[in-house]
């Protein structure tokens, strides 16, 4: 089973040999870390599953990762974040709270501009999609539920909608508390989240398996400790105890919270992704 195998087996439900293993976000500057200065080899000594490229960018061999039998996952930019880029953060809130249908109106007009990046990605060899938009802090939702539900959420379902839920998997990546999302996610027509961060109090207790047996979790792991990065010990002593709180839902995915970045170490990033098996 190689790791593309393995992670459409998670998404489907079917579970695999093993948990997938994958993140959302490699630093080109991480890569200089390993001995490994490329990514093809870079995810052949992490025994990785799933490579993920930003949809923005040109000329990304899709097919040829999936080829190589990794899952492509292609990371597409939220309406909000591109909203807050086109005018700035506080011009966003003032549309958000004040002028609510201009807001959909331009994130309408947003989806429209840059959709044409899911479909090339797609046609050329990308599996899946993963949209990110941080919605939430520490303490909870940025942005009012009333907003999201009324504006926010119908423009992403009429996306997801024309690619057919069941047919292109669509995932979602928020820092943060994001408890209080998943369930318009999930009616959204989104089939999983990404991130998941411990620090915020979540993990799989948090979660009705039953009410979400259909649904991708992947993250939940994260190598900081506040301002510090946890020792290798810790990590060695934490990764079995996450893998045991994930076993019983198959559709499971290990990864760190946010993407592997400069501020880690390599060797903690291995120990970490070999306990994996």
């Amino acid at each position: 089973m190689n790791g593309r195998d393995r992670v459409w087996q998670a998404i489907s439900g079917q579970g695999a040999d093993r948990p997938p293993k994958g993140e959302m976000f490699i630093a080109p500057g991480m890569m200089k870390l390993f001995q490994q200065k490329d990514l093809p080899s870079l995810l052949q000594y992490l025994n990785a599953d799933l490579v993920t490229f930003e949809m923005w960018q040109p000329e990304i061999p899709w097919n040829s990762w999936r080829q190589e039998g990794y899952f492509t996952m292609g990371l597409y930019q939220g309406p909000l974040t591109m909203l807050i880029k086109q005018t700035d953060f506080t011009q966003m809130c003032y549309l958000v709270v004040r002028e609510p249908k201009e807001a959909a109106k331009t994130m309408k007009a947003i989806i429209q501009d840059t959709r044409g990046q899911i479909d090339r990605a797609l046609k050329e060899g990308c599996e899946g999609v993963l949209l990110a938009d941080d919605l939430a802090g520490t303490d909870g939702l940025m942005v009012s539920p009333r907003f999201l539900q009324e504006y926010y959420f119908p423009l992403l379902a009429d996306l997801i909608a024309e690619y057919g839920k069941d047919q292109v998997p669509f995932l979602f990546h928020s820092d943060g508390q994001v408890l209080d999302l998943v369930p318009m996610l999930k009616n959204t027509g989104f089939r999983g989240i990404q991130c998941l961060q411990p620090s915020c109090g979540i993990g799989p207790h948090n979660f009705d398996f039953k009410e979400y047996d259909d649904w991708v979790f992947w993250g939940n792991f994260e190598y900081e400790d506040g301002p510090d990065i946890k020792s290798l010990e810790r990590v060695k002593e934490e990764i079995p105890l996450l893998l045991k709180k994930w076993q019983h839902h198959p559709r499971y995915i290990f990864g760190s919270s946010g993407g592997l970045y400069e501020d880690l170490s390599p060797e903690i990033i291995k120990a970490a992704y070999d306990l994996v098996r």
